[in-house]
């Protein structure tokens, strides 16, 4: 659940590396809506506990964080690619290298039959990422090529309602106070990032 609300931070790291990469301009409100987006994280991730820096080491929560800028770094660098190459080819030439490296890892590093003693559950998640991973990752391309990757990133403020929804009765995970909060404060943040300047109505 905590990786949904954090992965909803999305379009805001893509208007912050958007300033640095593509020098586009951020605004009062962008800057404000980062602000009170990150604050919405701290809550998340210390579960309200400011007093100590243990919720610091859970490595998962920063995994999730970092991968959210890598993921708005690669739809600002994929987003023209996608408007001249079809997003379907796109979509494989990114998956490709990747796929082949790991590959390459068991190889060497791993007996291939390590692969095929994984537990059930590992092998459908592997194929459920594999197969509609992909597909969705074939969509997302479809949708920065069409509408570029700022409107695409608004569908991403729906990513965390669905996380929450789905791990309540499927995964038991419980929905406190300040995972609350946190994530209220996430989605204004994201909101009012949102909102153009009355300079630019």
């Amino acid at each position: 659940m905590n990786s949904g609300w954090i992965i909803a931070v999305i379009p805001l790291a893509l208007a912050f590396l958007s300033y640095f990469i593509l020098k586009e301009k951020i605004g009062r409100n962008t800057i404000i809506g980062i602000v009170v987006a990150t604050i919405g994280i701290i809550v998340l991730i210390s579960k309200g506990d400011f007093t100590s820096i243990g919720w610091l080491s859970s490595v998962g929560d920063w995994l999730i964080l970092a991968s959210a800028h890598t993921w708005a770094l690669y739809t600002i660098v994929t987003r023209n690619v996608s408007r001249s190459r079809n997003p379907l080819t796109v979509t494989l030439f990114v998956f490709l290298p990747v796929t082949l490296m790991c590959l390459l890892y068991i190889m060497f590093f791993k007996d291939m039959r390590y692969l095929f003693s994984l537990p059930t559950e590992a092998l459908i998640a592997l194929l459920f990422l594999g197969v509609l991973g992909t597909l969705a990752q074939w969509f997302w391309q479809i949708g920065v090529a069409k509408i570029g990757a700022a409107k695409a990133g608004i569908f991403l403020y729906l990513e965390p309602v669905a996380t929450t929804a789905l791990a309540i009765p499927l995964l038991k995970e419980s929905f406190g106070v300040f995972t609350a909060i946190g994530g209220l404060l996430v989605m204004a943040g994201v909101w009012w990032a949102s909102k153009p300047l009355a300079s630019d109505k």
